[in-house]
Parts: structure tokens; C-alpha cells; sequence
């Protein structure tokens, strides 16, 4: 009866003990919970325009941040994006939201040697202080850890602990670290010196010294010291006579002072300074301490398992494969056009991309989670300017007590000097380093030396100069002016030119077949740029999905379109070299389409005789080519017809080009409804190819329409 209650009692304790450790874990998860969303709040007001990455980036992370416990194999976050869109630093700030400052490894692969020293150091420092337990790992330009070189040429022995890694979060190391290495060296040295007969005693060299030194390839004169030891460093020192810097007894440690932090580092939970592995050898004699180093060199290269299930891996990286124009650098790019270009990248579109430099079994690793960073459109890149610029201002009032203040026509400046929408922010923040950065010391300058009293500074842009209004309490107490280098504003003015004109009508070609044509008005049209030894350009954002026969000889009269009107405006004999890479796209789609889409000749994949490897028809007849020319000259056909027809609308198009240098797709539009002879409704649409396939199975038995 007695041992009843006491069973019971037991119970009862054990059960409010477990309500007491129950109640904790909920606060802490509440607490956890609490600080990720403020982490997200503030990311949000620092990040511009990546509010869906943000959230998707914390939510990946929720559960291993709430309740790391439930954790069993590493959680893998992929983030992809172009160049200075802001990857590393979103990762960084989180962890430091989170104070993760201390579980955070950064890995730059595109810094790592060919076998990923940079990935085995890390995982050197992750064993010794976060085996098993949580920690977030971020791979950076991971786009150069590929492991296809070419097509299916595949690269071995690269960064096969990465993998297995993300596969099951568990890692045997074998370590054959620089201090193993250095160690080994030392034992079969020390081997050596005591088969030639040095004599050790106390963990230091009492004879033959010289002879010592001579086989270890010592310093003798920098290394000669006799048996005294500092209490308080745990270093040797010598004893001197009074007057005399050489020791009494000179004699040498058997083993460095250099390899105590070596032999710290191999046995890392048994010494912890280095003068307790020195106390250590002072009690060895010579053959112990051979027999002591060789023991945890054994212990070291023993493999360890090291335990990253309950880690974050987030892979970063640039996948231009994903991005069309990706290595287009031109400034003139309207950042609209840029970001509709690329705002329908799907999961299919990163995993073909990837599948051109990883392993199909590498790939499946990376798993689902892939986050695309959108195109940074003009939005998100004045929000941007306008944020830098108030935190420069803001730094600048603090630190001096004069208030900076931004006109709009400098953040105008900034925003046309340092865009260029492939390349993200980062030739942003070196244009506002130059324009406005650079040029703070000579404004507190000026305020020191011209105007002590000014409480405050407008800037604004003038005439190619940043302009300096000094103002106390509103007044104007001077004005300076600063001459700013700027790299695209001349480039950029009209020239008004022969050039500009021939680049206006050939540009206004394009415009209008593509507008009559493919009843698809163009997003950008530019008849000036400031790109060198580059005319003009004209952008569709529209994707073709379906290409057939009409498609395909349209599409071809819009890449001719401005050939066929220079020779309209101009003259056969007038036409310029400026078509070349026209003529050379619509020549290319029409021959691959017709090699590998069964148009004319019919269901065969075709090559050139001189293929190396061939694996279709090879084309002997020279049939192909003969349909390839009659097809641009088809396409040719056609956008002469039309452009002859419309030759109000393309010069009232080549005028406006001309005037005002480019063109957006709403000032087109109105131009091609007020000028067009061809009405929207005599315009030729697009194959209805669902609704023929209702119009059949409704004569067949009257099916419903397909969904």
C-alpha cells in the first residue's frame, strides 16, 4: 500500500514537471515565432520590390526555426536571380535578424578550387562547434560548382560531400587536414633525431643541440633557449647572466612552440591552451612523445560523422540559361521591358536551365523549393535610388548636423546614369558613389571654410553640374557647383543625323510589320542608344507558343522589316550593313524550323552534309536550302506588300523615332489607329486552333465546347 502511494506521488511529480517543460517550449516557440515575423517586417522595408521572396524565404525556414527538433534531413531553399538583384545579402540580414550570426556559413563557390576547399574548410569549423545541432549554410554563385561541363560531359570527384549532404544530412569526414599533415612531418623527424642519439629529457633537447638543430632544419641562434618556462604564457624563455643575452644552458624544446596549436587543434576536447599540451610533454620522454604524436594522428584520421540534419542549406546563384537577354548590358533597355521580359520564369524553366550544368540525380537533390528573384523593374529602381540616397543624407546630417537634401532632378540623374536592368543594383550604387558620395567632402568643405553658419544643403542637377544651394533657416547663403564625369548623358542626346534617320525608318520598319503583321505592338522602339557601334533596337515581350507555315514567314517579314524599308525609303542601292543580324535570325529560325518540324519535306529530322556525328537526314539535295530562300523571299514579299501600303504609317513612325529617339508601346499604338490603312479588323489573327477542334466534334455529335 505504501509503495502504491509512493508510485503515485512519483507520477504526480513527473507530470507537473513535464506541464512545467511543456510551458517553456510553448513561450519559446511563441517567442521564435514572434521574432521571425519581425524578421520578415524588416526585411520588407530594407528590400525593394521582393516582398514574395521574403515570404517565401521565411516561411522555408519556419518550421527548422521554430521547432528545429521535428528536423530530419537538411532543408534546401534555392534562390535564383540575375547578377546584383540582391541573393546574399537577404540571406546575410536574415541571420542577423534572427541572431544566427554564430550558426552561419557563407560559402562563395565561386572562390572554391576545383576539388571545394572552400565547402571542406567550412565543414572543418561546423564539426568542432555545430555538430548535430541547427545552422543555416549558404552557397553563393553556386552556378559555378556545375558538374556538366559540356552536353553530358560530366565532371568527377567534384564536391561529392555536397551531395550526400543534401541527400541524407549526414557527412563522413576523413581528415587529412594541413595540421595532420604538418604533425607526421614533425613525428618521422623527432624519429629520426632520436636514432642519431639526441638525448631528451623534460620535453627539451640536453645534448647535441647543435646536432638536433642541424636535422630538424632549425634556427639554433632564434630557437636556443634553456629550460625555464613562463607561468603566466606557458612559453620558453631564456635565463641570462647579467649583462650576457646568451643563455647559460642552451638547449631546445623537442617538439616547437609552433605545433602546440597543431596538436591543439587534433585533439580539441582534451587540450584547451597551449600551454597544457607543453605541461604535457614536459612529462614525455623522447620515445613518448614520438609514440604521443603518432596516437593522435591515428585518433585524427579516423573518420568522423558529421551531422548537418538539422541544417538550412540555401543554394544562390545566377542562372542566365533562365533569363532571356541575360547578357544584355544595354542601359537603353527600359526596365518595364526588361522585367516582362523575364516575369514568367516557371520551375521547369530553372530545372532545364540547371540540367545544362548539374547531374540529373544532382538536380533532383536541390529538390522543389526554388525561388525566383523577379526582374527589377523602374518602379523598384527609384524606390531603391530614393532610399540610398535619404540614408546618405540622413548619415550626413547626423554626423555633421547639416540637413542633405535630394532634388528630384538628381535622383533622376542617378536613375538614367546607373541603371542597366540586367545587371541589378550594383552599377546603381557605384553611379550614386560617384555623383553624389564623392563629392561630400567638398561640400562639408565649403560649410566649414564658406558658409559655417549653413543649418542646411539642397542638391540638384544642372547642366551637367551637381548644384550646392547652402541655406540657413530657409535663406540662401551661396551656391557652388561640382562638375560631374557622367558616362551615358552625352552619349544619349539626339544627334539628329544621317545615322539617326537610317536607324528611325529601319527601326519603324519592324515597328509596323510587327504591329500589322503579328497584331503585336512592340514594348520599346529606340532610334538612338548610347551602346557604341549600335543604331537602334526594337523589343516584343510577346512569346510565340505555336509556330506554323503563316507564323513562321510572318514572323520572318517582321525580322525583314527594316531591310525591306530602307530599300522603300532609301534605294535598293542604298541599303545599309545594318541588317545583317536581321537577315541572319529569320534565316536560322526558317532553316530550323524546316529541319526538325516536318514543314514541306515532311516528318524527318534533317542536318548538314558536313555534320560530324550525324543522327538525321543529311540534306545531299540541297532541297532544304532551296526552301529555306523561298521562304525569305516569301517573307520579303510580304513586308514589301505591306510596307508599300502603309508608307504614310512608317514614315509618320520613322518621325517620331527620329524626334524623340524611342518610342514605348502606348506612343505607338497611337500612332499605328491614327495612320494604319490596314483596320484592326482586316488584320489576319492568330491560327484559332481550339476553335476548329469545337467546330468538329460539334458536327460529329454535338459534344459540349472544350474546357
Amino acid at each position: 500500500m505504501i509503495w502504491r502511494h509512493i508510485v503515485v506521488g512519483l507520477l504526480k511529480i513527473q507530470s507537473t514537471i513535464m506541464e512545467k517543460q511543456t510551458a517553456v517550449t510553448k513561450k519559446e516557440i511563441v517567442t521564435r515565432i514572434e521574432k521571425l515575423e519581425t524578421a520578415r517586417k524588416t526585411l520588407k522595408s530594407e528590400f525593394i520590390g521582393i516582398d514574395t521572396v521574403i515570404d517565401r524565404l521565411v516561411d522555408g525556414i519556419r518550421t527548422w526555426f521554430t521547432l528545429p527538433e521535428l528536423q530530419e534531413r537538411p532543408t534546401v531553399i534555392n534562390l535564383w536571380g540575375m547578377t546584383g538583384s540582391g541573393k546574399t545579402s537577404l540571406v546575410k540580414r536574415l541571420t542577423q535578424l534572427l541572431a544566427l550570426d554564430n550558426s552561419y556559413y557563407p560559402i562563395d563557390m565561386g572562390n572554391s578550387n576545383d576539388d571545394g576547399g572552400g565547402f571542406y574548410n567550412t565543414l572543418e569549423s561546423v564539426f568542432e562547434h555545430n555538430n548535430g545541432r541547427p545552422f543555416i549554410m549558404l552557397f553563393d554563385e553556386f552556378q559555378h560548382a556545375r558538374t556538366i561541363k559540356k552536353e553530358d560531359e560530366r565532371m568527377v570527384g567534384r564536391m561529392g560531400n555536397f551531395w550526400k549532404m543534401l541527400d541524407t544530412g549526414k557527412i563522413e569526414m576523413h581528415g587529412f587536414t594541413s595540421a595532420i599533415i604538418r604533425i607526421s612531418d614533425r613525428a618521422k623527424v623527432l624519429k629520426h633525431a632520436l636514432i642519431r642519439g639526441i638525448k631528451v629529457k623534460g620535453g627539451l633537447v640536453i645534448d647535441d643541440v647543435e646536432l638536433f638543430a642541424t636535422i630538424t632544419d632549425e634556427n639554433l641562434e632564434r630557437r636556443r633557449y634553456n629550460a625555464v618556462r613562463n607561468k603566466k604564457t606557458g612559453g620558453f624563455e631564456p635565463v641570462t647572466q647579467k649583462g650576457n643575452k646568451k643563455p647559460q644552458t642552451p638547449c631546445l624544446p623537442f617538439v616547437p612552440e609552433y605545433d602546440l596549436d597543431d596538436i591543439m587543434e587534433l585533439q580539441p576536447g582534451r587540450f584547451h591552451a597551449e600551454y597544457e599540451v607543453a605541461n604535457h610533454l614536459k612529462t614525455l620522454s623522447g620515445n613518448q612523445i614520438v609514440s604521443f604524436l603518432k596516437q593522435i594522428l591515428e585518433d585524427a584520421k579516423k573518420p568522423k560523422e558529421l551531422d548537418c540534419s538539422k541544417s538550412v542549406v540555401i543554394i544562390a546563384g545566377n542562372l542566365d540559361e533562365a533569363y532571356s537577354m541575360a547578357d544584355d548590358m544595354n542601359p537603353d533597355i527600359p526596365a518595364e521591358v526588361w522585367k516582362a521580359l523575364v516575369k514568367d520564369i516557371s520551375l521547369n524553366d530553372i530545372k532545364e536551365a540547371l540540367r545544362k550544368r548539374f547531374r540529373s540525380e544532382h538536380i533532383a537533390r536541390l529538390g522543389n523549393n526554388h525561388i525566383v528573384y523577379p526582374a527589377i523593374g523602374e518602379r523598384e529602381f527609384k524606390q531603391y535610388i530614393t532610399h540610398a540616397v535619404q540614408k546618405i543624407c540622413q548619415s550626413f546630417k547626423d554626423k555633421y548636423g547639416v540637413g542633405l537634401n535630394a532634388s528630384q532632378s538628381l535622383l533622376k540623374l542617378i536613375y538614367k546614369e546607373g541603371v542597366y536592368p540586367t545587371q541589378g543594383y550594383r552599377p546603381v550604387n557605384t553611379t550614386i558613389d560617384q555623383v553624389l558620395r564623392s563629392n561630400l567632402s567638398v561640400l562639408i568643405g565649403n560649410v566649414l571654410v564658406t558658409y559655417p553658419t549653413t543649418d542646411s544643403i539642397n542638391l540638384s542637377y544642372r547642366r551637367g553640374k551637381l548644384v550646392a544651394n547652402y541655406l540657413k533657416q530657409s535663406e540662401v547663403l551661396g551656391t557652388s557647383s561640382i562638375s560631374t564625369a557622367l558616362n551615358l548623358h552625352s552619349k544619349r542626346k539626339l544627334a539628329f543625323d544621317d545615322e539617326q534617320a537610317l536607324t528611325s525608318v529601319h527601326e519603324a520598319g519592324h515597328v509596323v510589320c510587327s504591329a500589322l503583321l503579328l497584331n503585336d505592338i512592340p514594348d520599346v522602339a529606340v532610334s538612338a542608344t548610347s551602346v557604341s557601334n549600335m543604331g537602334g533596337f526594337v523589343i516584343r515581350t510577346k512569346k510565340e507558343s505555336l509556330t506554323q507555315k503563316d507564323r513562321l514567314i510572318r514572323l520572318s517579314a517582321y525580322a525583314l522589316g527594316g531591310y525591306v524599308a530602307e530599300k522603300l525609303i532609301y534605294g535598293d542601292d542604298n541599303v545599309t550593313n545594318g541588317s545583317s543580324s536581321d537577315i541572319g535570325n529569320a534565316t536560322s529560325r526558317i532553316r530550323e524550323t524546316l529541319s526538325v518540324c516536318g514543314f514541306e519535306i515532311g516528318p524527318a529530322f534533317f542536318e548538314t552534309p558536313n555534320s560530324l556525328m550525324p543522327i538525321g537526314v543529311l540534306d545531299r539535295s540541297g532541297d532544304l536550302d532551296r526552301i529555306v530562300l523561298e521562304y525569305m523571299q516569301a517573307a520579303e514579299s510580304m513586308a514589301a506588300e505591306l510596307l508599300k501600303s502603309e508608307q504614310e504609317l512608317l514614315l509618320r513612325m520613322a518621325n517620331a523615332l527620329f524626334k524623340k529617339g524611342s518610342l514605348r508601346k502606348k506612343e505607338m499604338a497611337l500612332i499605328v489607329d491614327q495612320y494604319a490603312n490596314l483596320r484592326p479588323e482586316q488584320r489576319k489573327p492568330e491560327f484559332p486552333f481550339k476553335s476548329i477542334l469545337e467546330e468538329k466534334l460539334g458536327s460529329i455529335n454535338g459534344l459540349q465546347k472544350v474546357a
